[in-house]
C-alpha cells in the first residue's frame, strides 16, 4: 500500500479502500489505520476514477445477525467495516462516532442505535428507533435494539412488548428473529419470569447454538 502511494499517487485512495475491505489478512491495526485514513480522508472511493473505472460494478457483503446487505465500492461501505474494526477493538465511542457520519439508510440506523445503547445512550436509541415497524428483517433487529433501549431505561414490559412485535411474522429470517427471542429472555429475567425467558432461551439453543448473546443467557438461567 505505502508503496503504491509512494510509486502512484493518485492511486493512493484506491489502494487504501482494497486494502482495507478485501485485506482480512492483514491485522487488525492495519486494516484500521487504512479504513481510517479513507473515511476521514472525506474522499468517497465510490468518486475515484480508478474504482469508477475498474470496480464501479464491485458490491461487498455486510452481515448483521443472518441479515446481509450488499453495498457498492464507497464511503458508506468503508465506514460500516471502520465501525466493525472499532467496536472488536472495544472502541464503541469512536464506531459511533464513525456511524455518526454514515448516510442515512437502515443499516446506518442499525449501527447507531446497537452503539446508543452500549454507550450509555438508550434514550437516544429510542428515538433513532420511533415508528419503526415490522416490514422486513431489518426492522427485526432495528425492533431488537429498541427493545434492548427500553430494558435499558428500566422497562423490561415495554421492551417485551417491542420483542413480541419483532417477531410477529415466523416467516422473517432465523438470525434477526434469534436475537429477538433473547432480548425477550433478558426482560423477562429482569422482571423474574425465568420459566418464559428459558422457553425462549432454549428454542434458540435448539436451532443455533452459536447465535450472539445464548451463551451469556444460559449462564444466567
Amino acid at each position: 500500500m505505502s508503496q503504491v502511494r509512494q510509486t502512484t499517487p493518485s492511486l493512493g485512495l484506491a489502494a487504501d479502500t482494497l486494502a482495507g475491505v478485501f485485506g482480512q489478512a492483514i491485522s487488525a491495526a492495519d486494516r484500521l489505520a487504512v479504513l481510517s485514513s479513507v473515511y476521514f480522508s472525506g474522499l468517497d472511493p465510490a468518486a475515484d476514477a480508478f474504482v469508477r473505472t475498474y470496480a464501479s460494478q464491485v458490491c461487498v457483503g455486510v452481515s448483521f445477525s443472518g441479515v446481509t446487505t450488499s453495498l457498492p465500492l464507497g464511503r458508506e461501505l468503508v465506514g460500516v467495516l471502520l465501525c466493525s474494526v472499532l467496536e472488536t477493538l472495544g472502541d464503541h465511542r469512536q464506531a459511533l462516532n464513525v456511524a455518526d457520519g454514515l448516510p442515512d439508510s437502515p443499516v446506518a440506523r442499525l449501527l447507531r442505535g446497537e452503539l446508543l445503547v452500549q454507550t450509555g445512550r438508550p434514550g437516544d436509541a429510542l428515538q433513532l428507533t420511533e415508528g419503526v415497524t415490522n416490514t422486513d428483517d431489518m426492522a427485526v433487529l432495528l425492533l431488537t435494539t429498541r427493545a434492548a433501549a427500553l430494558r435499558a431505561m428500566q422497562h423490561p414490559q415495554a421492551a417485551i412488548e417491542t420483542c413480541r412485535e419483532a417477531l410477529r411474522y415466523p416467516s422473517r429470517a432465523a438470525g434477526p428473529r434469534h436475537q429477538a427471542r433473547l432480548e425477550r429472555a433478558r426482560g423477562y429475567l429482569e422482571l423474574g419470569q425465568t420459566d418464559k425467558a428459558r422457553a425462549d432461551i432454549e428454542k434458540v439453543l435448539a436451532e443455533d447454538g452459536n447465535a450472539d448473546g445464548l451463551q451469556e443467557l444460559l449462564h444466567r438461567l
